[in-house]
Formats: C-alpha cells, sequence, structure tokens
C-alpha cells in the first residue's frame, strides 16, 4: 500500500518506526556490558532503496544501520544486514 507523503501522520509513522527502535535500543543497553562475539541486527535494503509511501519503514531500518555503526565505534560488536525481497512480498 503506497501512502502519499501527506496522508503520513505520526501515529502511523511511530507505528513501524517504535518498535525497531525500541527493540534493538534496549537490545544495545542491556548487552553493551556483556562480553558478546557478535550483534546482528536484521535491516532492509529499504533503508537505501526506499519506495513511495514506505518512509516510516527506511527510517526504523536506517536506525538500524546506524545503531550497528554507533556500536562499531564504540568498540561493541555489531552487524546490520540490509535484506532484499525474500520472495513475492518484501
Amino acid at each position: 500500500m503506497n501512502i502519499r507523503f501527506d496522508e503520513y501522520d505520526w501515529d502511523r509513522f511511530e507505528k513501524v518506526l517504535l518498535p525497531k527502535i525500541a527493540g534493538s535500543w534496549n537490545l544495545h543497553k542491556f548487552s553493551k556490558k556483556l562480553n558478546l562475539d557478535f550483534m546482528v541486527y536484521f535491516s532492509s535494503a529499504a533503508s537505501l532503496l526506499v519506495s513511495p509511501g514506505q518512509g516510516n519503514y527506511a527510517a526504523a531500518n536506517a536506525y538500524l544501520d546506524s545503531l550497528a555503526h554507533y556500536r562499531m565505534s564504540n568498540g561493541l560488536p555489531a552487524t546490520s544486514i540490509n535484506w532484499g525481497p525474500w520472495s513475492d512480498v518484501g
């Protein structure tokens, strides 16, 4: 479903954005003092190649990519995988 930018409201944006931000930040916060071998975030190619009407999804996945860079800059393990389509749907 494509949504025009002028049809977005914060509730619609937050519905997609908040779970990825809150979940990944909590994993970071509670694991940063653990001796982990790796931390993998499942992002999406949508953070690089966004389709019309999917700004919220792109922003959520760009956050995961940025958090991985933040962790690495602080000497913590992190990888963000920008998955592409898995089947008929993204």
